[in-house]
């Protein structure tokens, strides 16, 4: 056995993850709120995680989690374990995505907005949730503000949430729910974002 496959966090499998959400679109409106602060409407729907292929010569893209929401796609990603070829390809889904549904024909949908909400087991930062845009580096200013990804750090977020120091924000106990091993870890988690 692979110890580390054997030591990955409960939520972090594609199956458990994607039964934990679907056909509960209250919990899932929830976690989306409580990590990105986007409201979505009633008229949720998960659709197919296969981003289609466009030209002859591009390669299958498989995401985790797809969420459609009116005018908005949100895409999950969950990342067990870092490596620069993930970030490269989470990357990619996100502007395939935006490509794909952007443009019909010659028109393009100006108020289209491509969110990805990566989970990662693993720490890069200093921060438990960081918001990345495409900015100018000097100015800060937006160069497509309606691409954004969010990276919630589920390690980070775990000791923080375990550490009574800290405030208790709603996203670190999202983030140590991801990190529990066994689901009688996650029951007081679940009970304290559920109440």
């Amino acid at each position: 056995m692979n110890k580390d496959i054997d030591n990955l966090p409960l939520l972090c499998n594609d199956v458990i993850f994607k039964s934990m959400f679907t056909g509960l679109e209250s919990i899932l409106s929830k976690f989306i709120y409580d990590v990105t602060g986007i409201t979505l409407s009633k008229d949720v729907k998960l659709y197919a995680n296969e981003i289609p292929l466009r030209r002859g010569n591009e390669k299958f893209k498989r995401c985790d989690f797809i969420i459609k929401d009116n005018n908005r796609i949100i895409n999950i990603e969950l990342n067990a374990s870092y490596s620069y070829v993930y970030l490269i390809k989470n990357t990619s889904y996100i502007f395939s995505l935006y490509a794909t549904d952007a443009s019909k024909g010659e028109d393009y949908n100006k108020d289209l907005e491509v969110v990805q909400i990566n989970i990662n087991n693993y720490s890069r930062f200093n921060k438990p949730i960081l918001n990345f845009m495409m900015l100018d580096t000097v100015n800060s200013i937006p160069y497509l503000d309606s691409l954004k990804i969010f990276d919630l750090d589920i390690v980070k977020s775990k000791k923080m949430y375990y550490n009574e120091r800290e405030r208790k924000r709603i996203y670190l106990k999202w983030g140590a729910l991801f990190a529990c091993n066994t689901i009688k870890e996650m029951e007081p988690i679940l009970d304290e974002l559920l109440s």
